[in-house]
């Protein structure tokens, strides 16, 4: 049996973080599978790992610092393989794949675009540097939508495809357990048109733009926003909107919560740029009204941009223009169409023939 290592620099509060749990619980009937966290940062995910998994978390801070702890572990497990995601972890697993004297398949899964780097200027060197240098070492990279694949291919040195491939993340079956802060804010808001995104609340996924277009909503419709997730920006996000709280609600990070969110009347994406939104998967699989930008439209499977609602990035009008054709029910086919199923395990049987 395949020894398979999974890296990642934790499990906090994200879309990869989440998937990575799921690839490596379900790898465990064909694979011999251990997970290093790179850091030793709070665990926020609703998923959990299996008990037949061995997780070895690294007492470090920063990713970087973990390198020569990653290292002797690798080089004690000798794995066949060693799967890696998120830029610092893919780069670290890169260089070791250098140093260590023991030889293993590098798989690289990248979940961002170059393009997000540019949002923080102070680090966008260095994490292109990191991106770059991962593509360019591993021996399979794996594309989360045909954006991403297109962008590798663009700065892979050799021009070569063949090592690249296409999965994109896998459309999940949801539970049904819900959360009592979103039942009370629903319950308070019977007669409001609820409008709800979640995800990690950072300067790229532009929330604050999300709030602003709320206020002016307000004009037209009573409308509310649910904001679902933690981040560098909360506080201050709920500081500086705090006149507005009741009908702004910031929930914090929430643990299984998806029972509630199919009582939302929609669900908007604002962020700038993503490898392939999970977020989006998961509120079309709760057969959710589902806004996003023109941006990240072209990010997510073919399969379900047809239904999904878009706008101009960073557009009031055009933002507020679709939200109220969405509440008016024009252009909207909420009512014939068909609920995303599952493709877990179509996505699974790929990630094996990869390994």
């Amino acid at each position: 049996m395949k020894k398979v290592v999974f890296v990642i620099p934790s499990l906090t509060d994200g879309g990869a973080e989440k998937n990575f749990i799921w690839l490596a619980n379900n790898l465990r009937k064909d694979f011999k599978v251990v997970f290093i966290t790179l850091t030793n940062k709070k665990t926020l995910q609703e998923d959990e790992l299996s008990t037949e998994i061995d997780l070895i978390q690294l007492n470090k801070s920063h990713s970087l610092l973990s390198l020569w702890s990653c290292r002797k572990e690798i080089q004690n497990i000798k794995p066949d393989v060693v799967i890696s995601t998120i830029v610092s972890a893919n780069f670290i697993t890169s260089v070791i794949k250098i140093l260590s004297t023991h030889k293993f398949k590098i798989i690289t899964r990248i979940s961002t675009s170059v393009e997000n780097f540019k949002i923080t200027k102070a680090t966008f060197v260095k994490n292109f540097f990191y991106f770059f240098a991962s593509i360019n070492l591993s021996n399979t990279i794996v594309a989360l939508s045909g954006n991403s694949f297109a962008e590798i291919s663009r700065y892979r040195l050799r021009r070569l495809n063949s090592n690249i491939v296409l999965i994109e993340n896998p459309i999940r079956k949801l539970s049904n357990e819900t959360s009592q802060a979103l039942e009370t804010i629903l319950e308070n808001n019977k007669e409001s048109y609820n409008i709800v995104t979640f995800g990690r609340i950072e300067k790229g996924k532009n929330i604050e733009f999300l709030i602003k277009s709320v206020i002016q909503l307000r004009e037209d419709i009573g409308t509310t926003l649910t904001i679902v997730g933690a981040g560098a920006l909360e506080n201050q996000l709920n500081e500086k909107y705090k006149d507005h709280r009741e009908y702004i609600f910031f929930t914090g990070y929430l643990n299984r919560f998806f029972g509630s969110l199919k009582k939302y009347d929609l669900y908007i994406n604002a962020s700038a740029f993503e490898g392939s939104s999970n977020a989006v998967l998961e509120a079309l699989y709760l057969k959710l009204d589902t806004l996003v930008s023109h941006k990240i439209y072209t990010t997510l499977p073919e399969k379900v941009r047809e239904a999904v609602n878009t706008y101009n990035h960073l557009d009031m009008q055009s933002i507020n223009r679709k939200i109220l054709e969405i509440h008016n029910g024009i252009n909207n086919e909420k009512e014939t169409q068909e609920p995303l199923g599952s493709n877990e395990e179509n996505i699974i049987l790929q990630w094996k023939n990869v390994i």
